[in-house]
């Protein structure tokens, strides 16, 4: 059984006979032994969600306490992956100090999994267990996991975004053209723009007015509140730029990003885009052999595109793209200004 050792102040005089060695018991102080897991006691198995139902609550999850040996406030993280897949990419329905994880709605369970790309109306086999922890020094202990069967709806996420007005779009906040986005919601947004002009300058603001915006007065990666004279320049000619922008802290980055297709369907050299105003984004007409590619960013290895599931959606450092038979392609980079980065291959 594993033990771990916590320093331990002691507040009252220990009195042993003197035949008694308590020098090895003053060094490790109590031992703390991992004991007992939590255990699921009751919760969902089977589930069917209805957009006419997303307000209602699911049957509670309730679980036995941990045991650790000794007295602790426990922190209980109730987690739920695919089924088979190990917990490798776990996802938190919620924590708490309790025994029961309660007011879990139809909606949150179901947009928490449509946000992360499973298809509506299919059943899905996932898994959910309970994790408790009383501190980053000691080892969590796990429950037994339980099967659940979810089959969701489709909804139409909404994520948070920030507005990109300048002077290459006539300072219009409200242009939904000029936006990025935050996929968790954690006031982290990043995207992909394009600027129509050389040197252009911007600032970010929450929603689209001049309400809540930042600048940056140095620049130097770091937003200012909203002022006068503290506008952020790109620093460079026109074209696509990759930003990034972390309200919690206000810093901020903006890249240039020149995009192409490169792979071996394209003979290994880089095939460029052309800018599609009327549709917001970036086309290749091109000969393509059959093989695979990626998308990537000024010819280099520093931020690639591809698709893990191969479904039309792209992923930052996902997988190559299969191009299944020769021939002449048009390719549209759906990046800008999108919450999820798309793309189509089209043979002509």
């Amino acid at each position: 059984m594993l033990k771990k050792y916590i320093p331990f102040l002691f507040l009252t005089t220990l009195f042993f006979s003197a035949c008694t060695d308590t020098s090895s018991l003053d060094e490790i102080g109590p031992v703390v032994r991992l004991g007992t897991p939590p255990n699921i006691t009751a919760g969902p198995n089977n589930l069917v969600f209805e957009e006419v139902n997303e307000a209602n609550t699911l049957t509670p999850i309730t679980w036995s306490a941990a045991d650790f040996g000794f007295s602790a406030a426990t922190t209980y993280d109730v987690q739920i992956d695919v089924a088979g897949n190990n917990f490798s990419k776990p996802l938190s329905l919620g924590q708490t100090n309790g025994l029961a994880l309660e007011n879990l709605t139809v909606f949150s369970l179901n947009n928490l999994l449509f946000a992360q790309g499973f298809p509506e109306l299919t059943p899905l086999d996932f898994e959910y267990r309970i994790v408790a922890t009383i501190s980053d020094e000691i080892d969590a202990l796990i429950s037994p996991t339980k099967p659940l069967n979810v089959t969701l709806y489709e909804v139409i996420i909404i994520y948070p975004k920030l507005h990109l007005p300048g002077d290459y779009q006539e300072w219009d906040p409200a242009t939904e053209v000029n936006v990025i986005f935050s996929l968790l919601s954690n006031k982290k947004y990043e995207g992909f723009n394009y600027f129509g002009i050389d040197d252009a300058i911007f600032k970010f603001t929450d929603g689209p007015s001049w309400d809540v915006n930042w600048g940056d007065e140095e620049p130097d990666g770091t937003l200012d509140p909203q002022g006068i004279g503290n506008d952020i320049p790109i620093g460079g000619a026109a074209g696509v730029y990759f930003l990034k922008c972390n309200i919690n802290s206000l810093a901020y980055s903006i890249e240039p990003a020149t995009m192409s297709a490169f792979g071996a369907a394209t003979g290994n050299e880089d095939i460029g885009f052309d800018y599609d105003a009327e549709n917001n984004q970036l086309t290749s007409t091109t000969d393509l052999a059959a093989g695979s590619l990626q998308f990537r960013a000024n010819a280099g290895e520093g931020l690639i595109l591809g698709d893990n599931d191969t479904n039309g959606k792209l992923q930052i450092d996902g997988a190559n793209i299969s191009v299944g038979a020769a021939g002449n392609y048009t390719i549209n980079l759906k990046i800008l200004n999108e919450a999820e980065y798309k793309y189509e291959l089209i043979k002509n």
